[in-house]
């Protein structure tokens, strides 16, 4: 499957960095926190993730997906969940479309 998922980090108040929200799964081990690189306070960007074979890819936008091993025993089909790594953090538009 692909996920599609909107996020804005919000502008910290005490003027100090936004901390990186991201994506979970739930591995037979545990949470797997995979982080969403390049986002900007402020603004939303759009995720795209998408498992190929033992790979995940993150892509921003219509950049170049960043690749992910999709280690800690992540199964083809686990449970998806959205982090905001103790800052704020707005969600919107999440999508799930089979490949």
């Amino acid at each position: 499957a692909e996920f599609i998922v909107d996020c804005k980090p919000v502008n910290p108040a005490d003027g100090t960095t936004a901390p990186t929200p991201a994506i979970c799964f739930l591995s037979p081990h545990g949470p797997v926190r995979i982080p969403l690189e390049g986002t900007t306070p402020g603004s939303y960007q759009r995720f795209t993730i998408t498992r190929k074979g033992d790979q995940l890819q993150v892509r921003r936008g219509e950049g170049t997906p960043q690749t992910v091993p999709a280690h800690d025993g992540i199964p083809s089909r686990a449970a998806f969940g959205l982090h905001d790594t103790a800052g704020a953090v707005e969600w919107m538009n999440l999508y799930v479309r089979p490949l």
